[in-house]
């Protein structure tokens, strides 16, 4: 779902548990339909837990479970496309947790975040292989 920062803060919604290094870009607000920077985050997650439904729980737990699976599944590997054991374990000790449900790891904000560190090492290692 994208939405501006304006209609966040109109309907009391929470900040993405990845802020600020969660997605965000010029799009048009689904909420709005104006033309602005844009957070981009599911739905599910953008209104407060307290108004969650049972169906809203059911998907939560389906949605988690598989962005454990993808994040569990992130690694990091040298250029020669070995794994580099020792920054993978770096990027499996990266967590976070959720405040709102008794610090239980948020498996969809834990693989965004991992993918950003993965992100940061492959442009640090071609940043280094260039200055070579």
């Amino acid at each position: 779902m994208l939405y501006c920062e304006d209609c966040r803060a109109k309907k009391g919604w929470n900040y993405p548990a990845t802020y600020p290094y969660h997605e965000r870009g010029m799009g048009i607000c689904e909420v709005c339909n104006r033309r602005k920077d844009c957070h981009s985050y599911p739905a599910l997650y953008v209104k407060p837990r307290s108004t969650w439904t049972q169906e809203d729980i059911l998907l939560d737990k389906s949605v988690q479970h598989e962005y454990h699976q993808l994040a569990e599944g992130l690694i990091i590997a040298y250029n020669s496309g070995a794994l580099n054991h020792e920054r993978s374990e770096l990027l499996k000790s990266a967590v976070v947790r959720d405040k709102q449900r008794e610090n239980e790891i948020d498996w969809f904000a834990t693989y965004k975040l991992r993918q950003r560190l993965q992100d940061g090492y492959r442009k640090a290692d071609e940043l280094k292989r260039d200055r070579r």
